[in-house]
């Protein structure tokens, strides 16, 4: 009915229900072009091919599932189920085949124009499917005893082997799905645990988003990551996070690092070659008001360095110096005598100039 109200048809004005339906009036079939045959008991439908199949005259295969225009014919009975025949023509040739349904083994019979592909499956194969006996093979069997009772003891054998396994698969089914409860429980108590695991993850992605202001997805750790992660070598462990500025700002002090921990020696002259660049590194940075707007006094005052006391003989006061070795062109900060590499600064007196050695 909701096709008939949707599809508008023609009425012409000439007629009238006395005269039958419209297609009796217009002198034509409902089923139009495909019931050209219907005097010769054909009809034309649509046939879709349910096997592969070798075309007789292209040699072509036409694989399952193709659908063809053929002309359906019933040409018997078996029992009262009526046995159909399909005839149509190849689609990369003019050649024709015809298959025949078969009511009694419930299947199709090729009769004509076509060869079917007969295979089976088996997982003993590469790629799962072998081809069942050729009409050659089927005809040896019959004339050929010995070689039929070979084929048959070889295909009991299969059979047994066959029969085992499916055997297998029940009893392990048997197990698995006896107690329903059971099965259930553990089923929806791993699903608890993967979720909560899912969860805990999520949350903790969801933190690092918020902290670090990420708009993106963090993908989950995998193995390249542990693996690109672990290749990573920090130069040297001794650095501090307070360092850090002074690292960036003056790379020849890395360099200056990394060299004196490849070179062989013992640990009291690494410590000494590392205080003596960490100290020029502070003294450089001390200058710069960015870096350390605070007081150069209170950044040496945590580094083990040699001092001594020097006696000023004008102003009978004792004075604390430190004496530094310069291996690097002072900054404008420091006045550098030219010739020599020793600056005496003076941290004791009201004035924070250096004095020169």
């Amino acid at each position: 009915m909701a096709e008939r109200k949707a599809v508008n048809k023609y009425y012409p004005p000439e007629w009238d229900p006395s005269k039958g339906s419209i297609n009796t009036f217009v002198g034509q079939h409902p089923l139009r072009d495909r019931a050209r045959k219907l005097g010769l008991g054909i009809l034309i439908v649509r046939f879709e091919m349910p096997f592969n199949i070798w075309c007789g005259g292209c040699k072509s295969m036409i694989a399952t599932g193709i659908r063809f225009n053929a002309e359906k014919k019933q040409i018997g009975n078996y029992y009262s189920t009526p046995i159909w025949s399909f005839r149509m023509k190849c689609r990369f040739c003019s050649h024709w085949f015809e298959i025949h349904t078969d009511p009694k083994n419930a299947k199709y019979d090729v009769i004509r124009g076509a060869t079917k592909k007969d295979e089976d499956f088996s997982e003993n194969s590469d790629d799962g499917a072998i081809f069942k006996d050729s009409e050659a093979t089927k005809k040896r069997k019959i004339d050929d005893a010995l070689f039929n009772l070979e084929h048959k003891i070889n295909e009991k054998k299969k059979a047994d082997m066959q029969a085992r396994r499916i055997q297998e698969l029940l009893d392990v089914n048997y197990t698995r799905f006896e107690n329903h409860g059971q099965a259930n429980a553990l089923l929806r108590n791993k699903f608890r645990t993967e979720k909560r695991i899912i969860q805990e993850k999520d949350s903790a992605n969801k933190k690092l988003q918020e902290k670090y202001s990420l708009g993106f997805k963090i993908d989950e750790e995998s193995t390249s990551d542990k693996i690109y992660a672990g290749a990573i070598d920090f130069k040297s462990s001794e650095i501090k996070k307070n360092d850090a500025i002074q690292l960036a700002k003056f790379s020849s002090l890395k360099k200056r690092l990394s060299s004196t921990k490849n070179q062989p020696g013992n640990s009291t002259t690494k410590d000494i070659d590392f205080s003596k660049n960490k100290l020029f590194n502070q003294a450089l940075s001390s200058s710069d008001p960015f870096l350390n707007p605070k007081k150069h006094t209170n950044l040496l005052e945590k580094i083990p360095l040699q001092s001594f006391a020097l006696k000023n003989s004008s102003k009978n006061t004792t004075k604390s110096h430190i004496i530094v070795k310069i291996e690097k062109k002072p900054t404008s900060s420091f006045k550098h005598k030219p010739g020599t590499d020793l600056v005496n600064t003076d941290y004791g007196s009201s004035s924070s100039s250096p004095e020169r050695s």
